[in-house]
């Protein structure tokens, strides 16, 4: 999906409030996978709320597939529009409603896709299947009853089932061990033709899979960059209370002392590597 900000400005409906975002031009090319990144605060859950059209632009417009979101609205077709897009939440349980968990997993297909019970049954079977979740059990519990994990697991599945053009992710890292984050990364990386962009406080988490970083302040655009050229933008995230990604600091470090680094490594245990190969201790 392509997607376009032209000079878009939001304030939320209460009284003195300022502008949570303000002149945001941005343009997302169908099968980018972007990070979202700024400190608490700074417009990317308003940014979220936005690529999910749950909210409108106050001043501006956003373009999907060249539609205008202000036109499809006044037009009532945003359902159209939300057939194509995937969300996931911070706090999984925050967005289930229904008390079954398949019955959360279908939720979307219900309501937007005039689908029979088993090729429902058929999509969902394919997809725990991928996801390592037995769709018998699923069947038979609360999605509330769920692990974290299996929570983290169902509201992914719920977001993708429908083979969305977008996916809009707000902190998906959150309340994930080790284990959890790797296994989510796995999932997000084999969305080889989704347009993808994922808020964080934590770039580090994602760098392996984002192609392109845009930050954000005060509800401002400050960074909009390919993961190559990071390294020019390391002093304005420090500046703007964005912690920058070991990996890249460390990287930096190394050029500034001399250290020829052959490409922008995006893991700690890749460039250890690199830097054993270079002293020799392979």
């Amino acid at each position: 999906m392509d997607i376009e900000f032209s000079h878009v400005y939001f304030r939320y409906p209460v009284p003195g409030d300022d502008w949570a975002i303000r002149d945001i031009n941005l343009r997302v090319q169908k099968g980018e996978r972007i990070a979202l990144i700024g400190p608490a605060a700074s417009g990317k859950t308003t940014i979220v709320q936005l690529l999910d059209a749950l909210i409108l632009p106050t001043r501006g417009d956003i373009l999907f597939n060249s539609k205008s979101v202000l036109d499809l609205a006044h037009n009532k077709k945003l359902v159209q529009l939300r057939r194509s897009i995937g969300i996931l939440f911070q706090f999984p349980e925050h967005q289930f409603s229904q008390e079954n968990a398949y019955e959360e997993l279908v939720f979307g297909l219900r309501r937007l896709f005039s689908l029979d019970d088993n090729t429902m049954e058929e999509m969902a079977k394919t997809l725990l299947d991928s996801l390592g979740m037995d769709l018998d059990r699923i069947r038979q519990i609360s999605p509330f009853s769920l692990s974290s994990g299996e929570k983290r697991k169902l509201a992914i599945a719920s977001a993708i089932i429908h083979s969305p053009e977008l996916l809009v992710l707000d902190e998906p890292m959150a309340g994930l061990d080790i284990s959890g984050q790797s296994e989510l990364l796995n999932i997000l990386d084999g969305l080889d033709e989704t347009t993808m962009v994922i808020a964080t406080h934590n770039l580090e988490d994602f760098l392996g899979i984002v192609t392109r970083v845009v930050g954000i302040y005060s509800g401002t655009k400050i960074i909009d960059t390919y993961t190559d050229g990071l390294f020019s933008q390391l002093d304005i995230m420090e500046h703007h209370g964005i912690t920058p990604p070991l990996v890249l600091q460390v990287q930096s470090w190394l050029k500034d002392a001399g250290i020829a680094i052959n490409k922008t490594y995006t893991s700690m245990e890749e460039l250890i590597n690199y830097i054993k190969e270079l002293l020799g201790q392979n």
